[in-house]
């Protein structure tokens, strides 16, 4: 009898927190949570109303229901600084969590976008997702891929590692907020987003995300970006996947990389 009062304070208490109400202090407190090389700057439970996304000129505020807003830097090596964001919703979380990707060279948090391209962090949270996006550990200042320049680090983390570690983080987050963790992950994002996806999947299996919503992955391909840009193909479980790197030669690897698909199935979200 104890045994079964038990079991359903603990259903009943798992269905509150997720269709409860948040309350600030309970948003606040993800603050002091301690995660490995990760620095929470803010936590904080924001109301109802419009957003306005950085950027010049400045885009069209988006409105969003109230959530609590965790901002997050990562430091996995020494010469890391990934930032990245985690929304979830204060009412209604569907007990999923959504992550957006990047386009072209990344750089930015992907806050909002057109109305009609629904691969965004205000759109995902509209729908009750959990959400979160980094800017892959560097900043979009117009140069492309001059940051990569004497900083492996730094293209190690555009290539794959700033998108993992912020799933992995986004998700110690959502569970300390809710009580517990998504039943269901996905990744959205098209080109950069779309490679970030492959990548994810064939380099950290089991599969962090149970679905990948992606289109026209951006693999190995020429820009122009002050130099030349090259493809290094990535083995992982007996497949490779392409990761884009800047250097001083020209185009050399891109013919091991032309089997890789340009586009391929997109799965529905559940």
């Amino acid at each position: 009898m104890k045994a079964t009062m038990v079991l359903v304070m603990m259903v009943v208490g798992a269905v509150a927190v997720t269709r409860g109400t948040a309350s600030a202090a309970s948003c606040e407190r993800l603050a002091l949570l301690g995660l490995p090389h990760t620095a929470i700057a803010t936590a904080t439970l924001v109301p109802a109303g419009p957003f306005q996304p950085p950027g010049t000129p400045a885009p069209p505020p988006v409105m969003l229901p109230a959530h609590c807003r965790v901002a997050a830097t990562l430091t996995p090596s020494s010469d890391s600084t990934i930032e990245m964001e985690v929304w979830m919703p204060a009412d209604n979380w569907n007990g999923k969590f959504e992550a957006v990707g990047n386009g072209g060279w990344a750089g930015v948090i992907t806050y909002a976008g057109p109305q009609a391209i629904p691969r965004n962090m205000a759109f995902a949270l509209a729908e009750g997702y959990a959400t979160a996006s980094t800017d892959t550990g560097h900043v979009n200042d117009g140069t492309q891929g001059r940051f990569a320049a004497g900083h492996p680090e730094k293209l190690t983390d555009f290539a794959y590692r700033a998108v993992h570690e912020m799933t992995v983080a986004s998700k110690a987050i959502i569970t300390a907020f809710y009580g517990n963790g998504p039943r269901l992950s996905y990744w959205n994002g098209c080109s950069t987003g779309g490679r970030q996806a492959l990548i994810e999947a064939q380099r950290f299996p089991p599969q962090p995300h149970t679905s990948r919503i992606r289109d026209n992955p951006a693999t190995c391909r020429p820009t122009s970006c002050g130099f030349s840009m090259t493809a290094s193909c990535v083995h992982a479980t007996r497949s490779m996947v392409c990761a884009t790197a800047c250097c001083r030669t020209p185009l050399a690897a891109a013919s091991m990389c032309s089997n890789w698909p340009a586009r391929a199935p997109t799965p529905r979200r559940a």
